[in-house]
């Protein structure tokens, strides 16, 4: 692979994490891969992936305990639905404060690290500074020589494309928001089955296995971006849930 050149804000960018690279999927209907692009122009495909992991394990999770200690009939159909919506919303909730200081957290790390190697770039340990904070990125898998160029341009024009300290922002807010939807989204086909389906053992048993079934295709979609098997990935995403599940049972919750 050769990359003749890398403009000097792309390299910064690179080295400053606010980067989004979107890797075309085989095999992957284009109306996907144009909804998740949408989606992670706001939030990262990995916080989005685990946030709705999150809300489908706890509400598989959470119906189920909650049936041991109050029963499946028509007077605990509400009890059962409102768990689970209850326990997604706090946790969403509880996560989107968390997502919201580790981001702004992490630019101002990335920040830190530019501000500290563009002050001195002349020193050796400038480039090695470079080359440390791009070791698990894009620019690690380029071939050496492209990989040096990079990292000598980003040194180069580290003073030209400085930008302003980040500070919280709109973006990070935005981003937080999006974690908590995403939380709370994937508790409502459990709590809709729930309320709707008749009768309320029948509904118990839907929700169930409707919250294992979306945890299979949460994995079969999102196989392709990384790079294995749908199928193997759905199976081992519904098997965590259920094991999680199991586990909650066997120590009451």
């Amino acid at each position: 692979m050769h990359i003749g050149a890398c403009s000097g804000q792309l390299a910064l960018h690179l080295a400053t994490g606010h980067v989004r690279l979107y890797i075309p999927v085989r095999r992957s209907p284009p109306w996907m891969l144009e909804r998740l692009r949408v989606l992670t122009r706001h939030i990262r495909p990995i916080n989005a992936l685990q946030e709705l992991i999150y809300g489908l394990v706890m509400s598989l999770a959470t119906i189920s305990v909650v049936s041991l200690a109050v029963g499946v009939d028509e007077s605990t159909r509400a009890t059962l639905a409102m768990a689970a919506l209850g326990v997604n919303f706090t946790w969403g909730l509880a996560d989107m404060l968390i997502f919201s200081v580790m981001e702004a957290f992490d630019r101002s790390r990335h920040r830190m690290v530019v501000d500290w190697v563009f002050s001195k770039p002349d020193e050796d340990w400038a480039l090695d500074a470079i080359r440390d904070e791009l070791s698990g990125t894009v620019v690690a898998r380029l071939d050496p020589v492209d990989r040096e160029s990079i990292y000598q341009q980003i040194l180069e024009s580290g003073t030209r494309s400085l930008e302003p300290r980040p500070r919280f922002s709109f973006a990070i807010l935005k981003s937080s928001l999006l974690a908590f939807a995403i939380t709370v989204f994937a508790s409502l086909p459990v709590v809709l089955t729930l309320m709707v389906v008749s009768p309320v053992e029948l509904a118990f048993q839907m929700a169930s296995a409707l919250a294992a079934f979306l945890l299979f295709l949460t994995g079969f979609i999102w196989a392709p971006f990384a790079g294995i098997g749908r199928w193997r990935a759905g199976a081992a995403l519904m098997g965590i849930g259920l094991l999680i599940t199991l586990s909650t049972l066997f120590i009451g919750g």
